[in-house]
């Protein structure tokens, strides 16, 4: 470890932006950096955009009973009869370019 006169640095430190997975380093270049205190807020904002201004629309387009969503994680509540989920996802998956939504169906009787 050294030391310089304003704080401790770790030999094994990365920068913030620099993740490093499967043993290579990956170099963030988009989004909010990982683990920023402020992006947890950022991205709670940009949820609740997205669900105000388009999910709930896409809902009511696709015939979706209802959702449930904790931080990103978004569970969609249809009847596969009624709904067709693969048109659905791929409206869901045209409201960002840069998100990604996917789909689990599982039936219920």
């Amino acid at each position: 470890m050294t030391q310089n006169r304003h704080h401790k640095t770790n030999k094994s430190y990365s920068p913030p932006k620099l993740l490093s997975a499967l043993k290579r380093n990956l170099v963030q270049t988009e989004g909010l950096v990982m683990g920023a205190p402020t992006s947890a807020i950022l991205s709670e904002i940009y949820m609740q955009f997205l669900e105000n201004n388009e999910i709930h629309n896409l809902l009511k387009n696709h015939n979706l009973k209802g959702h449930f969503r904790y931080v990103d994680d978004i569970v969609i509540i249809c009847d596969t009869i009624e709904s067709n989920i693969q048109e659905a996802l791929e409206d869901f998956n045209k409201i960002a370019l840069k998100l990604k939504f996917t789909a689990l169906c599982i039936s219920v009787l």
